[in-house]
């Protein structure tokens, strides 16, 4: 039964990245009726099966996706699209706590974010160089040695756990083999 929702998931993602793409923005359409899908169909589910638990992760994965996607948006990393998508596929995956699949979801959604944002501000500043190094070496005079070395240990310890995932073959919860 977990493959329907993860498939209806993955569609959305789908959609809501072409559209994202293409517009710069995530229709509210998408994502509200990803949430109501996620809701409905394990409403159903309890229902025929009688039992409670599908409607519970469903809405534990949606109060998770909430608070992630809230704290995302209200520190500026993502826009409303963004975290009204999380929260919708908080919804369809929902938080069970024997297989912590949401989990490893988030943990790995960010990783690969992460990767994806250093990829594209890459390209961004190959494209813009003369303006990239111009304010490069504004602010690496303006910022204080300190910070700076704070950054490189940071930059060495997620190259460092990169690495390590790969190496052994699973990346967190999630194993790749």
């Amino acid at each position: 039964m977990m493959a329907i929702f993860l498939v209806i998931a993955l569609a959305v993602l789908v959609l809501g990245s072409f559209t994202d793409f293409r517009t710069r923005e995530v229709p509210d359409w998408v994502n509200y009726g990803l949430i109501f899908i996620g809701v409905g169909l394990h409403g159903i589910l309890s229902a025929v099966s009688w039992d409670y638990h599908q409607v519970l992760y469903s809405g534990i994965g949606l109060g998770i996706g909430i608070g992630v996607a809230f704290a995302m948006y209200y520190l500026g990393q993502w826009g409303g699209g963004d975290a009204k998508m999380l929260m919708g596929l908080g919804a369809v995956i929902g938080f069970d706590f024997s297989e912590m699949f949401f989990l490893s979801f988030l943990i790995n959604a960010f990783i690969l974010g992460a990767v994806y944002g250093l990829c594209y501000g890459a390209v961004l500043a190959i494209k813009k160089r003369r303006e990239f190094g111009k304010t490069f070496r504004r602010l690496y005079h303006e910022t204080p040695v300190v910070l700076r070395r704070g950054i490189v240990v940071l930059l060495v310890f997620f190259a460092v756990l990169f690495f390590f995932c790969f190496q052994e073959k699973s990346c967190l919860f999630i194993r790749l083999d």
